[in-house]
């Protein structure tokens, strides 16, 4: 169930890999985040807070890819077309098995926050860069090993 006062932006359940990103205008005073699954099994989840983005219309895209069953070593989300002005810009990859990342890397401007998860269950991990107006970049993540794939994209407007 997605976050009291949040909008559900993707959401891929599957076999193998599932996610789902969200976002909420935040007014303050807020110190936690429940996210509740159907099925918990070995699941990670990141919160991750800006300040100074638009306060309305603040969502410009969101995309996402899959790779359903089949085992990759890289998954792009995006390009998104950025509609006006400059944007920070959010990524996000589950993988079936976090021992998989082994070796993760994102496209630049991107740079990963958090890779997280269970050594013999899935992982996620969040990446986020600023995009200068009329930036239409997706983000690319690579690792190590071949596995189940999901990943998202956001931007955000910047006032």
């Amino acid at each position: 169930t997605t976050p009291l006062g949040f909008t559900l932006l993707n959401n891929q359940i599957g076999n193998s890999v599932s996610g789902g990103m969200a976002y909420k205008i935040a007014v303050g005073g807020e110190t936690s985040v429940t996210w509740s699954y159907s099925n918990p099994t070995k699941t990670s989840a990141f919160v991750m807070e800006f300040s100074g983005l638009a306060t309305a219309n603040v969502l410009d895209q969101s995309v996402e890819a899959s790779s359903g069953e089949t085992a990759i070593t890289s998954l792009t989300a995006g390009p998104t077309s950025l509609v006006a002005g400059s944007a920070v810009s959010v990524a996000m990859i589950a993988i079936d098995t976090f021992d998989n990342f082994g070796v993760l890397s994102i496209s630049a401007p991107y740079s990963v926050q958090v890779k997280d998860g269970y050594t013999t269950g899935g992982g996620i991990a969040v990446a986020w860069a600023f995009l200068p107006g009329g930036d239409t970049t997706g983000a690319s993540f690579s690792w190590s090993v071949a596995d189940q794939a999901w990943g998202a994209l956001a931007t955000f407007r910047l006032p």
